[in-house]
């Protein structure tokens, strides 16, 4: 018994091979996340809808942070409880709050001293609809993200700069 083996030339090969290296690569889709949430007679919003997508939006220090100042501001989910923690100092909370419905936040601290490191850390959920766990996704970390062991997971950080 004999088998035939048909295969493409190596000019057929070579002409596959570049028509997939030119393609152009599709567009990434936006970041969205299922929402575990549910809804409720209270309150019904959107966001509350079961299966709901919701967009990741990045949790941000405003920077340069400088020392001497007594504000933190930044950006993130709007709704969020966070602290402001020295991440130097074993996460010592420097101020707490919430961000506004327009994504945005300030949050009084005490004077903040040079090479501390100042980290923002999602803050107490008990009794919101939320679960720390609805925040995992890398699309809500900002650009200096941190795990320290034993401290917390901090979704921005900087380094408090001289004046």
């Amino acid at each position: 018994m004999t088998l035939k083996v048909r295969s493409l030339s190596t000019w057929a090969m070579l002409a596959l091979l570049l028509a997939a290296c030119t393609s152009p690569a599709p567009a990434p889709a936006p970041t969205l996340v299922q929402s575990p949430l549910h809804v409720s007679p209270l309150n019904p919003s959107p966001l509350n809808t079961p299966g709901a997508v919701i967009p990741v939006v990045q949790f941000r220090l405003n920077k340069p942070i400088v020392e001497g100042d007594d504000q933190v501001s930044g950006t993130g989910p709007a709704g969020i409880p966070i602290v402001i923690a020295d991440v130097s100092f074993m996460g010592e909370a420097l101020g707490t709050g919430k961000i506004g419905p327009d994504g945005k936040f300030s949050i009084k601290v005490p004077v903040l001293e040079k090479n501390h490191r100042i980290g923002l850390r999602v803050g107490e959920l008990a009794g919101t609809r939320w679960k720390i766990e609805d925040f995992d996704p890398k699309g809500f970390w900002g650009d200096e993200a941190t795990q320290v062991p034993q401290e917390a997971f901090f979704h921005d950080t900087t380094l408090v700069q001289a004046k």
